[in-house]
């Protein structure tokens, strides 16, 4: 059994990202290594909180666990991060704010014969919103994410499904037709 502390170097490539972790790496990854060759990383995502001008990122930090097998051919990801906020001026000269709450993910993912990669995977987002100026442009709340992936009965192909649910979408313009339009959509 071995283990391995990684964390990135300050060098002039990677200074941008250790202004935003305050001088100090943007993450950790401790991974450990079984005897037979896999892997267990559990990646720590530090919060950031940098503000420069019209500029600023905050984000909680977050933790994910990578697990593999010894040739990369089975992978399981899962982990969460808790908020994020982006203060920005757009190519108009408009103040753009981007914010998510209590970002999840779970999936694996294993190598086929043919070499081609099937799975399952899960992306939930209590609240994702985006505003302009000050004014709510687009908000999603409760939105899952679900990826399927398996080969085919014949094996010679994939079969994919995608799945998204989100609660009550809301814009600046929308109105019940929007969310029967959209409801209508996503039973596709």
């Amino acid at each position: 059994m071995a283990s391995v502390h990684t964390v990135l170097v300050n060098n002039d490539l990677t200074k941008p990202l250790f202004d935003l972790a305050k001088n100090e790496s943007p993450f950790a990854v401790d991974t450990r290594i079984s005897y037979a060759g896999d892997t267990r990383s559990n990646i720590a995502l530090k919060a950031l909180n940098y503000e420069k001008e019209n500029e600023k990122v905050t984000f909680s930090g977050g933790n994910f666990t990578v697990d593999a097998d010894r040739e990369g051919n089975v992978l399981s990801l899962t982990g969460e991060a808790q908020s994020g906020l982006v203060n920005a001026v757009n190519e108009y000269d408009q103040k753009v704010q981007i914010t998510f709450n209590n970002l999840k993910a779970d999936g694996n993912s294993r190598m086929t014969d043919f070499k081609e990669r099937i799975g399952d995977q899960k992306l939930s987002i209590d609240k994702i919103a985006i505003a302009i100026e000050g004014k709510e442009m687009a908000v999603l709340e409760g939105m899952d994410v679900d990826g399927k992936s398996d080969v085919s009965k014949d094996g010679k192909s994939i079969n994919t499904q995608l799945d998204y649910t989100p609660e009550e979408p809301e814009s600046a313009e929308s109105g019940p037709g929007y969310r029967q339009a959209f409801a209508e959509d996503r039973q596709y």
